[in-house]
């Protein structure tokens, strides 16, 4: 098992000391991109983790706080990483949970990540309206937005603002993501996107 193998299981587990440690010895070593990719793939094995049972919300919480406090500690000892990645820090991008859903996990984890990379950065909170996502996209006129549902109740919300929105703003690159989604209801409602985890929304941006 490699360095970076057991980097992960400690963000997986929560382990703040031998994240931080690992995270201090190699600042120089590592990319913000491969952080991200390698903080991503441990985020994805703790949803993993909760959806079979093995985690609950608990773990889930402490190990989503360790990786935002990652991805400060990266960007305020290893800006010029920072500045290095590939990703265009120009486009603008709105996040929202949509109305009904009070779910901030996720979506705090993605917002931290990129602000790091300088991108502007929208992040419109939790229970989101369509009135609030209007509002803010004329307010800043941002090429995506990404809107998250993670419960089946407030799926539907999230499909009517979807459609609402693409109704004023036809133009407008609009993803989904969260629990209560997948790409099978992406299409399903014509969305531009379904991005699963972080490590799509990386690939994504950096191939734009």
């Amino acid at each position: 098992m490699n360095k970076f193998e057991i980097f992960k299981i400690s963000v997986i587990n929560g382990d703040e000391d031998k994240a931080v440690s690992f995270l201090e010895a190699n600042y120089q070593n590592i990319g913000y991109t491969e952080l991200m990719e390698l903080l991503g793939e441990a985020m994805i094995e703790v949803g993993n983790k909760y959806k079979t049972g093995e985690f609950f919300i608990p773990e889930m919480l402490i190990s989503s706080q360790l990786t935002g406090l990652l991805f400060e500690l990266f960007c305020k000892n290893n800006p010029d990483a920072v500045n290095n990645t590939v990703i265009d820090s120009s486009m603008g991008i709105i996040f929202g949970t949509v109305q009904g859903d009070i779910h901030t996990i996720g979506k705090d984890i993605i917002v931290k990540a990129l602000s790091c990379c300088g991108l502007n950065i929208i992040d419109i909170g939790v229970n989101v309206s369509y009135e609030k996502f209007k509002n803010s996209i004329e307010k800043h006129n941002p090429e995506i937005v990404m809107m998250s549902a993670f419960t089946t109740a407030t799926r539907r919300n999230l499909e009517k603002i979807f459609k609402e929105l693409k109704n004023s703003h036809p133009d407008l690159k609009i993803f989904i993501g969260g629990a209560a989604v997948n790409s099978k209801y992406a299409d399903e409602i014509r969305a531009d996107g379904f991005f699963e985890n972080i490590i799509e929304i990386i690939k994504y941006l950096k191939n734009r």
